[in-house]
């Protein structure tokens, strides 16, 4: 992430932490919502998850209008966004700041599932068939629920119900969560999920780095915590190596894939790398 990409990050953290109980409760619920949707929406999807929860988040209730002012007051603030014709939403670089944060204080799941009740997506065929998403906006919401209740077979779903839409994907599912992972990178957040999504977000993250030279020196410091206690599986030994290697530890790379043993899954690329090394 750019220097001032990364200021301006850090400076919205710092206001989105300085909100009420129930500001950040609807930063949350349009960080969640991902695409803008119109302040009535927003509203109904607010109210069907915030408000059976309010007392326990000593989150006090809202009328439509009121929501709405707190709304304006946040874009004018610089925390939300609203372009012209569009409805309110999160910015790019606040958006997973919100989401984790619903996650940790409880209200991901509720938001979750209002948006499954308001909005449901319609499947081609009625009863069977593929859900029909209109944008590619939907889906990537949808997506990203998927990825942050790390549910595997959600996501396999989504990624056969893009194989029927209509319009032209412009994001795998590995951009998708190394995205997310970056934005910004947390190790301590990296750390609570599985170790199937995390090991793999940090193999992602440490490739990329690698094929684009530039750096990911926290991702990094995890990943040879995990390493060293004995917990990384094969393919993030191989994304460790490949970074020993590219910093110049070239003994300590080769340690790790000699350490690897006779992994046939994994041995075409653990004999390139030490191939390369050799070289």
């Amino acid at each position: 992430m750019a220097s001032d990409s990364l200021a301006q990050q850090k400076a919205l953290q710092h206001k989105y932490r300085q909100l009420t109980v129930v500001q950040r409760s609807l930063v949350q619920v349009l960080a969640v919502l991902y695409e803008p949707l119109s302040r009535a929406n927003s509203f109904k999807c607010w109210s069907e998850a915030i408000l059976p929860i309010a007392k326990r988040h000593s989150i006090k209730p809202l009328s439509q209008s009121q929501f709405s002012s707190q709304i304006t007051k946040l874009i004018q603030q610089g925390i939300l966004i609203q372009n012209t014709g569009e409805g309110p939403r999160c910015p790019k670089l606040l958006i997973d700041i919100g989401v984790r944060d619903a996650v940790i204080t409880g209200t991901f799941e509720p938001i979750a599932t209002a948006i499954a009740q308001l909005f449901p997506i319609r499947k081609r065929y009625v009863t069977h068939g593929p859900r029909q998403f209109n944008t590619e906006k939907t889906w990537r919401r949808e997506l990203r629920i998927a990825i942050y209740r790390q549910d595997s077979a959600a996501i396999d779903t989504l990624l056969e119900d893009r194989r029927h839409a209509y319009w032209n994907s412009t994001l795998t599912f590995p951009e998708a969560l190394r995205n997310m992972l970056n934005n910004p990178f947390d190790p301590d957040w990296v750390q609570q999920l599985t170790p199937e999504f995390g090991q793999l977000g940090l193999r992602l993250i440490l490739e990329n780095a690698a094929k684009h030279c530039s750096r990911a020196d926290a991702a990094f410091k995890l990943t040879e915590t995990i390493y060293n206690a004995d917990q990384a599986q094969p393919e993030l030994c191989l994304a460790y190596a490949e970074q020993l290697w590219l910093k110049g530890h070239l003994s300590e790379a080769q340690g790790v894939l000699t350490a690897m043993g006779d992994d046939r899954a994994h041995q075409a690329k653990r004999d390139a790398l030490l191939g390369a090394m050799a070289f």
